[in-house]
């Protein structure tokens, strides 16, 4: 591992020339069009190993890890090894022909942090994306996520692009509209020249209350390929659009409105991880086909989900309008995983379901 670079407060390595406007490494070529057209967002307690596979088989091309704050990961060992094993595992699935990226999404405020975090997690991750889009109470608390977007932060948000330029692998960046929409293009095209090969707008503001409140502002992502393109860097910076997607044609009216390279969907994958492929797979099959994941992954020695966030994927794709057992029924179906005491009781619920979905 080479030696970490002593940063500054801008992101600068100390005593080194600045970095050069798009002198990172950027995505492969393979990548830049093909794996970023369908993106699997990455989701709190839900971005586990064997659910993105499941979003895998069903279309999607690439996946991130949940969000893992830079100074948690550097003063938790036990949560480091944890991410250790899960890149690992993917590393194995990858060597056995599976397409399987691994983006890891870091945040914090800390440039130095977050090099150290990312440095320590090269040798395994395929790119790092920056949180500049989270929206809860303490990202707001802990001046992370979303809450960088103001203008007086924007040194900082390209001071932290560009520390993670400095580790060597492609750098994302996933935000949210800055508090002046109109100048949200603006802060998309700095990021591009500070380092940032793939650039995710979900086209909403910040709110600790209301994450979804109204159509996302899908000109806005157009806005900013269109700047992109002005500027001469649609070659090298791919730009993703997130919002207002429910389904594969959604997703193809997204990106015909946009002009964008791709489309990332995040809490619809949760109730159809099949979204991708235009296919109509049964919630029941879908719930089979991730028990199954689950262990393979146990298998392989990965890092297995808790038995609260397994529960959740299942009840996330029975709870939906495609599931139409009689409610009573589901009603049940319900009640007994929520119930369930180990990974081989929601088996069972599973696979002796009755009800055609």
């Amino acid at each position: 591992m080479p030696t970490a670079p002593r940063l500054d407060n801008l992101g600068h390595d100390v005593g080194q020339n600045d970095v050069e406007p798009n002198s990172p490494p950027r995505w492969h070529a393979h990548w830049a069009r093909e794996a970023t057209r369908y993106i699997a967002a990455p989701l709190v307690n839900q971005s586990d190993v064997a659910f993105r596979l499941l979003c895998l088989r069903h279309g999607c091309k690439m996946t991130f890890t949940q969000m893992y704050l830079a100074n948690d990961l550097i003063g938790d060992p036990a949560l480091f090894r944890q991410l250790r094993r899960e890149l690992e595992l993917g590393r194995k699935l990858r060597e056995k022909q599976e397409n399987f990226p691994q983006i890891v999404q870091l945040a914090g405020d800390d440039p130095q942090q977050l090099y150290d975090a990312a440095q320590s997690l090269s040798d395994l991750a395929d790119g790092f994306d920056l949180n500049l889009g989270c929206p809860q109470r303490r990202a707001q608390k802990g001046h992370y996520g979303a809450y960088l977007l103001n203008l007086k932060d924007w040194p900082l948000v390209n001071a932290l692009v560009r520390s993670l330029s400095q580790v060597g692998l492609p750098v994302s960046v996933k935000l949210r509209l800055c508090e002046q929409t109109e100048r949200t293009a603006e802060l998309a095209l700095q990021l591009a020249n500070s380092g940032a090969s793939m650039i995710t707008l979900h086209a909403r503001h910040a709110s600790t209350a209301r994450r979804r409140y109204g159509a996302a502002r899908l000109e806005v992502v157009a806005e900013i390929v269109k700047r992109i393109q002005e500027a001469g860097l649609a070659d090298s910076v791919v730009i993703i659009s997130n919002g207002n997607v429910r389904s594969l044609e959604d997703v193809r009216r997204n990106l015909a409105a946009t002009g964008a390279d791709g489309a990332m969907v995040g809490e619809h994958l949760l109730e159809n991880p099949a979204l991708f492929s235009g296919q109509e797979v049964q919630p029941l099959e879908l719930c089979r086909q991730y028990l199954w994941l689950v262990d393979q992954v146990e298998h392989a020695d990965g890092a297995v989900p808790r038995l609260e966030y397994i529960k959740q994927h299942l009840l996330y794709i029975i709870d939906t309008d495609r599931f139409r057992p009689p409610s009573k029924e589901r009603a049940f179906m319900v009640n007994d995983i929520k119930a369930a005491g180990s990974h081989d009781a929601l088996r069972d619920i599973v696979n002796n379901c009755k009800i055609a979905s």
